[in-house]
């Protein structure tokens, strides 16, 4: 009998050994991401491959030759507010303790358009950006490089430019889409994008990351006191403004825009030369009455997000974005008065 209980007993014991043993490697392999206060627990693989994940891949900064001088101040604010976050110096980051990653190995690509030659705004953009601490700035960026557009006699001005550069940074032209760089979401940054707080980069990489689920553009509908002609017209108050996050890797999205958008814009005879491209995609969703089942189907991959304000001819002071919004670290636009 005494033979039969210690037999049962180390039974018992090696049961309980293997059992704790399986719960180690399970707590091991999980882990805890804090976004905001909500809290979510993940199995994180070993093959897990941050390059093949949603995420901010690109930062492409659209600008006029003519805009160069204010490139400047441009970067000035990211020496003010420094696009990396880091746990150990950066306020109200906790995010990045589920990725430390968030906001690094981005790449980063000057997007010109000009009449003439660029060569010489590429040599005064890059001895500004040369200029910028490795800390924080240029360490966010996997790499950086230029590249224009070209101006002919019909597309030099505001809305025609803007709209061709656009559809460029959408196709395949700038060679974002390519096998080398893999593109997921980039962000569409003009040089009147301001940051107000530091490790906008970061923040703007998590708003691609898990839990969000997939979108096609994220970013701010027009944030400030209306003029009358936009109290009265829908899309211009509920369209996302162009210095959004878009995504590249669906190829629908470009199928989209291309098949869909710009073919009812031209069926119901909108000029190009009298409407912003940011315009176009809220448009098709609000006037296109005969493709009501595409737009049950893909409004949900337009999202509004406060990580970005459009305050378009609006006076502000960073202040009170402040305090009205946690979440918002880059503001479009208007006139800062503080």
């Amino acid at each position: 009998m005494r033979v039969i209980v210690n037999s049962m007993l180390l039974r018992g014991i090696n049961y309980l050994i293997i059992f704790a043993i399986i719960s180690l490697i399970i707590y091991s392999g999980t882990k805890s991401a804090d976004f905001g206060g909500r809290v979510k627990t993940t199995r994180v693989s070993k093959q897990y491959d941050d390059n093949n994940q949603p995420r901010l891949t690109h930062v492409v900064v659209p600008f006029h030759a003519k805009q160069i001088d204010r490139m400047q101040d441009f970067f000035d604010l990211w020496v003010k507010y420094p696009p990396c976050a880091r746990l150990d110096v950066t306020p109200g980051v906790s995010y990045l303790e589920y990725n430390p990653k968030l906001g690094h190995q981005i790449d980063l690509v000057f997007f010109v358009g000009s009449m003439n030659d660029t060569l010489t705004v590429k040599q005064q953009l890059f001895a500004m950006y040369d200029k910028l601490p490795y800390q924080n700035v240029k360490e966010c960026f996997s790499s950086v490089t230029f590249s224009e557009h070209r101006f002919n006699t019909t597309d030099n001005s505001y809305l025609l430019g803007a709209k061709a550069m656009f559809e460029r940074f959408l196709g395949a032209d700038l060679g974002l889409n390519d096998q080398n760089s893999k593109p997921y979401y980039a962000f569409y940054m003009e040089p009147d994008v301001r940051p107000i707080r530091p490790g906008w980069l970061s923040y703007t990489d998590a708003q691609c990351r898990w839990p969000s689920p997939p979108f096609w553009v994220k970013g701010s509908q027009f944030r400030g006191t209306p003029l009358p002609r936009h109290c009265k017209n829908i899309v211009t108050k509920m369209h996302i403004n162009g210095n959004a996050l878009y995504n590249l890797r669906d190829p629908a999205f470009r199928e989209y825009y291309h098949g869909m958008v710009l073919p009812f814009l031209k069926a119901k005879g909108h000029k190009p030369w009298l409407l912003a491209y940011d315009l176009f995609f809220m448009t098709n969703v609000l006037e296109n009455e005969e493709q009501y089942p595409a737009y049950q189907r893909h409004i949900h991959k337009f999202v509004l997000s406060d990580f970005i304000q459009n305050r378009w001819h609006v006076n502000y002071t960073r202040q009170e974005i402040l305090d009205d919004s946690e979440s918002t670290y880059l503001v479009h636009g208007g006139t800062v008065l503080d």
